[in-house]
């Protein structure tokens, strides 16, 4: 179970995700970085919230959870990440 300081809620500080997620995908360092559409709503099974214009993570409500410097807490990860190395660049 997530908590964070400021954004749980409950007593115990508790972050509503629907699946634990223990290392957040780095989509920078993703092979498909370069073609990815970013639309979140797709990807990440703990997106709250989104409109029709904005789908990726900075229109999620737990965006504050992943920056924050104090207690980062990964929350986002995609099934199709692939970590790019030199035999993927070549």
């Amino acid at each position: 179970m997530k908590t964070h300081w400021l954004y749980g809620r409950g007593p115990n500080n508790v972050l509503d995700f629907k699946r634990e997620i223990d290392e957040e995908s780095d989509c920078s360092k993703c092979i498909h970085s370069e073609v990815c559409d970013r639309d979140m709503e797709k990807r990440c099974e703990n997106y709250v919230f989104g409109t029709s214009a904005h789908r990726h993570c900075q229109s999620c409500l737990h965006r504050y959870t992943r920056y924050d410097n104090k207690e980062p807490v990964p929350c986002f990860s995609c099934p199709w990440f692939q970590e790019k190395d030199e035999e993927t660049i070549a």
